[in-house]
């Protein structure tokens, strides 16, 4: 973002109050200039270089001593059309993976299959094989022996 800076200054000041003036839609129209006076006490720097450049840099108004005579630093968005582009880019990659990722996941459906005794090898004895399914992959825990001698084989 790029600053750009201004000074505000009242070379000669009204000399009616604030409070005499006749209340407006804008602000207090003063009798003694026939103007209306646009009260910039309450707003910030931003909003008091907005409502300026709309009316050509000079208008009637009632500030706040520090806002006069002082810098105003108003921040402006700088438009680089390069990194607008790569942002877009990155952004619109980040989403399509996003998508084809979700895609895939509804796809895979986990499979369901009862194992019985019959799917193990006949020397073990019941309850000592354990299957657990995840999701599409089969995990089969168990103890493989050798038929003729009941031990382990390595």
């Amino acid at each position: 973002m790029a600053t750009k800076t201004g000074k505000l200054a009242i070379p000669a000041p009204c000399q009616q109050r604030w409070q005499d003036m006749r209340a407006e839609e804008m602000g207090r129209f003063c009798a003694s200039c026939q103007k209306t006076v646009t009260d910039f006490s309450s707003l910030t720097d931003q909003q008091v270089v907005k409502l300026l450049a709309r009316k050509d840099g000079s208008a009637c108004g009632r500030f706040r001593a520090n806002q006069l005579n002082r810098d105003l630093t108003v921040s402006t968005p700088v438009s680089n059309p390069a990194s607008r582009l790569l942002g877009l880019l990155t952004a619109g990659l980040l989403g399509y993976q996003t998508v084809q990722a979700d895609a895939l996941l509804s796809k895979v459906e986990p499979i369901r299959q009862q194992v019985t005794q019959s799917h193990v090898a006949d020397s073990v004895p019941s309850g000592k094989a354990e299957v657990a399914l995840t999701d599409s992959v089969r995990v089969i825990t168990g103890r493989v022996v050798g038929q003729a001698d009941n031990v382990a084989i390595p």
